[in-house]
């Protein structure tokens, strides 16, 4: 009996095994071995990412419902929540629900890293149900629960609840799904789950106010920091702020400039440092140097947020540490110059996200300052402009056209030979023929104008307009049809490579037969598309007096005023996107004339306004770097 019960027991005992009661970071080191597409391969080791294990104390923490965490590009945070679905899946029930952008994605997702962690964890594996079907397409079926990778779309959620649901590239969800998808996605958490549930939201920044943003600012926030070797001092980090007494801080760079004014990139950036905020300590910026200061630093608890439930964290350029404090000088002022350049900000904005992890501020104080605009003086002129550039025109029309009284709101302009543009009429009439008059009067070539035709109902007459005012022109030794042009705004930011592989800020013209037969065979018109925002910014900078080239006006009105001030950059309000936002009750007839005169002196070769590396602006970058790198 004794010997029957001694063996019964010790069965039991080698049978059972204890749960584990470390960390996760001691549980990843014991049991994960990173495969698939990772670049560094093999038994994970939190040694390497000390920013790791945070994030990893607030998903193992059950009294924190929701961690959120931002990080820059290559910084591991993915890897993180992927550790933490392995942990959960080993050691807690309940179905799980991982949610990436798209429908693509998720399979990327399951083909290329959650399937090949499975496959080198074995408390994982192990836990794999005997269903022949247990690993099919973006669905794992275990013996205590299932796990769906899928998108936030409709029919994902509206399944079945979950108890934990993980939540990948957050920062285009709102673009996506609408501003209430994070909300909606929280939602799916089950009633019988409310107090052990766990909702995980990972992605780099993104806009303010949107829904990311939102969801951020819920929760008590922490971001990973450096400490100074010198004074010992745990610190943010910054991309180069400044002190009340002017002195500045953080990641700086001296600034190198050449005779014109402009940075000097590249000798910036060889000269980039880290300097303590308290003591002044200059850091050289090295491997070894990074790598110190991730090792040291640790994460510092900076605002409370609204609920003590909800963790956010920010994991800082610091903890890239094969990003050089010189490439981010680089990215930065390439940016800068763009922004500057082009009133482009897509690559700041991708700066200030993806590599400082910080959010983008679309709200711009003056967006609703009424700009006075430049009026010519005759006792200072800035340019000679009579005559032609070469072979090509030096004036252009454009014509907006209406539906009521007055029907054509219209523009002349005269450009010199460095893109100088000065507005030499401007007004409203009522009929084609006092059009005609007009452009004659102002010895403007037919085929210099340019005519919105959109594409409503009335197009197809604007084009027969278009065509009936021309002359034939020799052009290249083929006698053509030269007539008015057919011009439509499109909301593209870029258009397809040309025939000639160039990108242009306009699609490829097209040729219209408007009339095939009798003396008018051969007369074609030409249409053009053209990019909204890419003249647009080109015109508010002109407007503003922030370009290399100047625009002036013969004569100013207040409601040519009213009219080129009737446009701002911001956030749309209806569609929560960045774009131009008309102001309420004010027409802007006059702001898209001159935006065809934009897009004629392109088509002529007369903006000079390199498509790759423009130059219609003088970059003001000491200012620029002040609002958008302090951060």
């Amino acid at each position: 009996m004794e010997q029957w019960q001694t063996e019964i027991l010790t069965a039991i005992r080698d049978g059972y095994v204890p749960s584990f009661s470390g960390s996760i970071d001691q549980w990843a080191e014991t049991y994960c071995d990173i495969q698939g597409s990772y670049t560094i391969k093999g038994p994970f080791d939190c040694s390497r990412s000390p920013h790791f294990k945070k994030v990893f104390q607030f998903i193992q923490d059950p009294l924190v419902r929701e961690v959120n965490l931002i990080a820059p590009t290559r910084s591991g945070k993915t890897l993180i929540f992927e550790i933490g679905l392995l942990y959960t899946i080993a050691t807690n029930s309940g179905d799980i629900l991982w949610l990436t952008l798209s429908d693509e994605k998720a399979e990327q997702t399951t083909e290329k890293r959650i399937s090949k962690l499975l496959e080198h964890c074995e408390p994982v594996k192990h836990l794999l149900s005997d269903d022949k079907y247990n690993i099919q397409t973006r669905k794992y079926k275990f013996q205590h629960l299932d796990v769906d990778v899928t998108s936030p779309k409709d029919n994902a959620l509206n399944i079945l609840g979950f108890k934990t649901i993980f939540n990948d590239e957050v920062w285009r969800y709102g673009e996506v799904y609408g501003n209430n998808i994070i909300d909606t996605i929280k939602h799916r958490i089950d009633e019988e789950y409310k107090d052990v549930s766990k909702v995980y939201c990972f992605s780099q920044s993104g806009m303010k106010g949107e829904a990311w943003h939102n969801q951020y600012v819920l929760g008590e926030q922490w971001e990973y920091g450096w400490r100074c070797p010198q004074c010992n001092t745990l610190q943010t980090c910054v991309f180069k702020g400044k002190r009340q007494d002017g002195s500045k801080y953080g990641i700086v760079f001296p600034e190198i400039r050449d005779e014109q004014g402009k940075y000097k990139i590249n000798e910036c950036a060889n000269n980039a440092k880290m300097v303590c905020e308290h003591c002044n300590l200059m850091i050289q910026d090295t491997l070894v140097n990074r790598y110190n200061l991730l090792n040291g630093g640790d994460y510092i608890k900076v605002c409370d947020g609204q609920n003590n439930k909800v963790k956010s964290l920010k994991m800082s350029f610091i903890c890239n540490p094969k990003t050089s404090w010189g490439d981010l000088v680089i990215l930065f002022l390439n940016a800068l110059r763009l922004q500057e350049v082009n009133r482009d900000d897509t690559l700041l904005q991708n700066f200030v996200t993806k590599n400082l992890a910080e959010w983008w501020d679309t709200y711009k104080p003056n967006n609703r300052t009424i700009i006075k605009l430049s009026q010519y003086d005759p006792s200072n002129p800035f340019g000679e402009f009579e005559g032609r550039i070469g072979d090509t025109p030096c004036r252009f029309m454009a014509i907006d056209c209406q539906q009521k009284e007055p029907y054509f709101y219209y523009g002349i302009i005269s450009v010199n030979s460095i893109g100088d543009i000065r507005v030499i009429k401007f007004g409203k009439c009522n009929s084609w023929d006092e059009l005609n008059v007009i452009r004659i009067n102002n010895k403007v070539e037919e085929r210099c104008v340019g005519v919105d035709t959109g594409d409503g109902p009335n197009q197809e007459s604007l084009r027969s307009k278009c065509v009936s005012y021309g002359k034939w022109i020799e052009f290249d030794d083929e006698t053509l049809w030269g007539c008015y042009l057919s011009l439509k705004g499109s909301g593209q930011r870029e258009f397809r490579k040309h025939k000639d592989g160039k990108f242009y800020r306009y699609a490829e013209p097209e040729e219209h037969y408007v009339v095939s037969s009798g003396e008018d065979e051969g007369k074609f018109l030409t249409h053009v598309t053209w990019s909204n925002p890419k003249y647009k910014q080109i015109l508010e900078a002109l407007r503003d007096g922030k370009a290399e080239r100047k625009l002036e006006f013969n004569e100013v009105s207040d409601e040519l005023t009213e009219q080129l001030n009737s446009e701002y950059y911001g956030t749309d309000p209806k569609t929560g996107k960045q774009s131009y936002i008309q102001k309420t009750g004010v027409p802007n007839h006059y702001w898209d004339v001159f935006n065809m005169c934009l897009v004629l002196m392109d088509l002529f070769g007369c903006l000079m306004v390199n498509n790759n590396e423009p130059s219609i602006i003088v970059p003001n970058e000491d200012e620029a770097i002040e609002d958008a790198a302090t951060v």
